[in-house]
């Protein structure tokens, strides 16, 4: 496996990508057919921060097929595209990635990773679970090792400089009705930010957490499931960056009541003894890993729970804010949001509403006194 990969000094138009699109592939593909004619492109629904296509011979479908993903220009700054290609690059080495065949200026050309993402059923179907709570330890015992592994930010660092400039005035005006419209007394917003990160309880969520790499979007849509192989794989790592296991972990849970705006429900989100059965696999996943070898005790698992737990109270706040800032930095990316008819205001506006809903009874948990 090589340790650099080939780099085109190219850009895709966005206006026009198909051309681009059979441009890299054919620089960086030689097994494909060179003539563009003889190459089909399918069009994949990347989500509102990439393009996805899909390429293969026109002749045979069911061949080999590689995947073209553009970067879409629509968060600004918030990612560093760079080191998210990096650890992608490191994970491919350590084979967790498939075959990368290049990097071009706006973006990448890696190998079809046959499978169909995950949905809601899928993440709660006991199997399937079991083979999840294994790949996150998996992934995040091997990136331990990553070079870019540092400190983690912590997520007040994200969103408190977003909310004490709230109100903000949009490029687009509808943008900035609607963000009034649903978050209104911006008082209120930043006064309950700072009663979470004050709370007693969310002082030590991180204590005894190894630093690890975290994906930080571990939503079905981001991970691959083969039928035949009966294997889970993570894709998309635009959030990925150095932090702590509950995050992942509490991330997951609280992504079970769906992005949907109109079917999002929080009655979703997983029993205590589905998390608690969950973590345990997790955690013994993790020692086999990291030759730890201890037994995993139920004071662990309940403990790694309640953190879990309480990080995905800060987690809501993240994409709050995260939307909040970025139609700040692109005035495209509501209109990109509107095209995958994902409304992202309302969605923000209902992860604070369950935020609310659950808030106490999470930070009424309790932690056991380790043995």
């Amino acid at each position: 496996m090589s340790a650099t990969l080939p780099v085109l000094n190219y850009t895709i138009d966005l206006n026009d990508p198909i051309p681009g699109v059979k441009h890299v592939v054919a620089a960086f593909c030689p097994s494909l057919p060179t003539d563009h004619l003889d190459l089909k492109v399918n069009v994949l629904s990347g989500g509102y921060m990439n393009h996805m296509y899909k390429i293969f011979a026109a002749t045979d479908e069911h061949g080999e097929s590689v995947i073209v993903r553009i970067n879409a220009d629509i968060v600004g700054s918030l990612f560093d595209r760079e080191e998210e290609f990096r650890l992608v690059f490191y994970m491919y080495q350590k084979g967790m990635y498939g075959k990368i065949y290049g990097k071009f200026q706006n973006g990448v050309v890696y190998e079809f990773i046959k499978g169909r993402t995950l949905t809601l059923a899928d993440i709660q179907e006991p199997h399937i679970a079991r083979l999840l709570a294994q790949k996150f330890a998996e992934f995040h015992a091997i990136s331990r090792d990553f070079p870019g592994v540092k400190t983690p930010t912590h997520p007040r660092d994200f969103c408190l400089p977003i909310l004490n400039r709230l109100p903000i005035k949009y490029k687009d005006p509808q943008a900035t009705l609607l963000a009034y419209k649903l978050f209104p007394d911006v008082e209120e917003l930043q006064e309950e930010f700072q009663y979470l990160l004050n709370h007693p309880s969310m002082q030590n969520i991180y204590a005894d957490q190894p630093v690890v790499f975290c994906h930080h979007d571990l939503i079905p849509n981001n991970i691959i499931f083969d039928e035949k192989t009966d294997t889970v794989h993570i894709i998309d790592y635009e959030f990925a960056a150095s932090g702590y296991q509950i995050e992942d972990i509490g991330t997951h849970f609280s992504e079970f009541i769906g992005m949907d705006v109109n079917t999002m429900d929080a009655s979703l989100l997983p029993s205590q003894e589905f998390q608690l059965k969950w973590i345990r696999i997790y955690l013994e996943t993790w020692n086999e890993f990291t030759a730890d070898g201890r037994a995993i005790s139920d004071t662990e698992v309940w403990n790694f729970y309640v953190n879990a737990s309480r990080y995905s109270l800060l987690k809501n706040w993240f994409i709050i804010c995260f939307v909040l800032a970025s139609e700040e930095h692109n005035p495209d990316y509501i209109a990109q949001a509107k095209r995958l008819k994902w409304d992202s205001f309302e969605y923000a506006k209902k992860k604070l509403d369950i935020y609310l809903q659950y808030r106490d009874k999470i930070l009424a948990l309790e932690l056991l006194p380790s043995l």
